[in-house]
């Protein structure tokens, strides 16, 4: 039986309920716990992070029902378990979570079927075993995966098939083997799932080719070895699959010349090494992927260092630009037109730099814990504005630390276990207008904390309108800011501002700035009055953020005009006499002031420069919603 040991809450929460976590921007505490969800200093062994419906969604475990799915919207009383999957105080261990079809995706063990894939809405009646693809206690335990087109794709263990390559769209019937690449009870154990420009690569390592680089398209044909590196048995390795310019980048190792960067294009003639980094047969292990500036950077050793490596692709575009010092979890981010990582030399020790992408461009931000001794970095995590990421020195130990490229800009952000004590920040996640955490202190041991006024808002669309061009079209433009490692951009459509469905798609550009436009056909909605928009945006890990909403109004009636904009003070508003009240919003979604009755003018000379929502309720039940730039 699946029991809840709580109340579910409405999955349609609004950005204000935020605000019960809200701190003064001048506190020194911007993180602060969310819930000690295993009350003590036992800690919770949180993981799996999803963040979904304006929810985020983990595993936990409380000490009574042991590690089960959980969920949080930053606040203490909107943190609460879900579902107990395995009752009792045993584990279900819930693993390998992410969004699919509209729904939670993971792995759990409900002490009866094994490890085996379920489904959840978010709530204990609607999450439920998918399909027992072991029959029996053992379960298949799979390990990696990626999403393709509405299908998870993975690893599973059956007696009679081995380890083969699965998909799921997330029901029974759409749950399957997607081929035997090693025929038999034999395995071609598949590992390393990434999806790159409408495919899945991964390597597998059937008998007869050893460890190889394999693509498919979601078909049983289209699944195929690329190329047989290393002819015969023997297998060229593996290295983490990376999408770059809608071609996969990847480490193989080929005798002769180590392990080295290769790309491919899902093709044989299109899949080779691009340059000997370390020459002859050592390894240059390249690793630490990340998109700037629409050039691929990377971790890789020459022979003599490791240092930051860039490529467009091509040999000659192969070069290094500083000398790295990674030393764990996200050491390199993107913010303010910068690449930060963490390079070393001999007079600092390694420390965050910063870089244009060019040579010249790289130079050390902040000698954090001054002289040659260095300082541990990790978990770079972009904020926009700045970069987030935690820093270990001698007299803060392991606390959060921010940067907005400057020295004076680069400081410890909050010391949480105050002294030498370490707080461990680690697993840092932007979800819409938080960042959370795993924060570790004496009083609670590992726990989730939050922060709420780190975030810029909008995170990274600048603009976004939608207007109707012709009869039956839509003409949609958006504009974004530093993108980094972003996969595509989806188009949605709603006629009720409640249930969307993907109507376009758009290729990331992955530059500071990006322009982009889109037509949506709306010939078949003749007769609807309004439609929203949004857009979604996917980065290669499968994460994603959405835009505003925008309201398109199809008919010319009562449609309220407010001008202008921007606007300084005075704003203006056509046909007020049909207007019943009016709203001013902040960008996080609190209600500012209201004007009850109709008229004509309001005034904004009270309210700071930057961009607002007017919510106009109309006298007809109808809502319209317009930004307004104040300056």
């Amino acid at each position: 039986m699946i029991k809840c040991s709580c109340v579910q809450f409405a999955k349609k929460i609004t950005v204000a309920l935020f605000a019960t976590v809200v701190v003064n921007v001048a506190s020194a505490q911007p993180f602060v716990l969310v819930k000690d969800i295993r009350a003590g200093a036992t800690s919770s062994f949180i993981s799996e992070f999803t963040w979904w419906n304006n929810t985020l969604y983990f595993a936990a475990d409380d000490g009574i029902n042991g590690t089960e799915l959980w969920q949080s919207n930053g606040t203490v009383a909107g943190t609460s378990l879900v579902v107990d999957i395995r009752p009792g105080a045993a584990n279900s261990s819930l693993f390998l979570m992410s969004v699919l079809n509209n729904k939670l995706s993971f792995f759990a063990n409900n002490g009866v079927d094994g490890f085996e894939l379920y489904g959840s809405d978010g709530t204990m009646a609607g999450t439920a075993l998918v399909k027992d693809i072991f029959t029996g206690a053992s379960g298949t335990a799979a390990s990696q995966f990626a999403t393709l087109n509405g299908f998870k794709y993975f690893d599973a263990y059956e007696p009679v098939l081995g380890w083969e390559v699965w998909k799921t769209d997330g029901t029974t019937a759409g749950t399957s083997i997607l081929k035997d690449i090693e025929p038999g009870t034999g395995s071609c154990n598949p590992l390393r799932f990434r999806t790159v420009d409408n495919k899945v690569f991964f390597d597998a390592a059937p008998a007869s080719t050893g460890q190889e680089i394999y693509v498919t398209d979601g078909t049983a044909p289209g699944t195929t070895i690329i190329n047989d590196l290393i002819p015969g048995s023997s297998g060229s390795g593996n290295g983490n699959i990376f999408p770059y310019n809608n071609k996969a980048y990847f480490s193989k190792t080929i005798p002769g010349f180590g392990a080295e960067l290769f790309v491919s294009d899902g093709t044989s003639a299109g899949t080779f090494m691009i340059k000997d980094i370390n020459p002859g047969a050592g390894s240059s292990q390249p690793t630490s992927y990340t998109i700037f500036n629409n050039l691929l950077f990377f971790t890789a050793s020459d022979g003599v260092s490791v240092k930051i490596w860039r490529t467009d692709g091509t040999q000659a575009g192969t070069i290094p630009i500083a000398t790295a010092g990674a030393q764990g979890d996200r050491t390199m981010a993107v913010a303010l037109n910068s690449l930060f990582f963490v390079a070393a030399n001999a007079s600092f020790g390694a420390e965050l730099w910063k870089s244009d992408g060019t040579v010249a461009g790289s130079a050390i931000v902040k000698d954090i814990t001054v002289g040659t001794t260095g300082t541990a970095i990790g978990w770079m995590t972009s904020l926009n504005d700045r970069i987030l990421f935690n820093a270990t020195t001698p007299a803060n130990g392991s606390e959060p630390w921010v940067s907005d490229g400057t020295e004076a800009g680069t400081y410890l952000l909050q010391d949480i276990v105050a002294g030498t004590g370490s707080s461990n920040i680690s697993n840092i996640t932007v979800a819409g207008n938080l960042v959370y955490a795993l924060v570790t202190s004496p009083t609670t041991g590992q726990e989730l904390w939050a922060a709420s006024n780190l975030v810029t808002l909008p995170l990274k669309f600048i603009s976004f309108s939608a207007q109707k061009c012709t009869k039956t079209q839509v003409c949609l433009n958006w504009q974004t800011a530093d993108e980094q490692n972003v996969s595509h951009l989806e188009i949605e459509r709603s006629v009720d501002g409640i249930s969307y469905t993907k109507v376009g798609q758009a290729r990331a550009k992955n530059q500071a700035v990006n322009n982009y436009t889109a037509m949506d056909n709306i010939a078949d909605l003749q007769g609807t009055n309004k439609l929203y928009y949004r857009i979604k945006q996917l980065d290669v890990d499968d994460k994603f953020t959405y835009s505003t909403v925008e309201l398109l109004h199809l008919s010319t009636d009562k449609i309220i005009t407010v001008y202008p904009n921007p606007v300084s003070d005075i704003l203006k508003i056509t046909d007020w006499n049909l207007v019943k009240k009016l709203v001013l919003i902040d960008m996080r979604g609190r209600n500012l002031k209201e004007w009850q009755t109709g008229t004509s003018t309001i005034n904004l000379k009270e309210f700071v420069p930057g961009m607002y929502v007017l919510k106009i309720e109309l006298k007809d039940g109808n809502v319209m919603e317009q930004k307004i730039i104040k300056k």
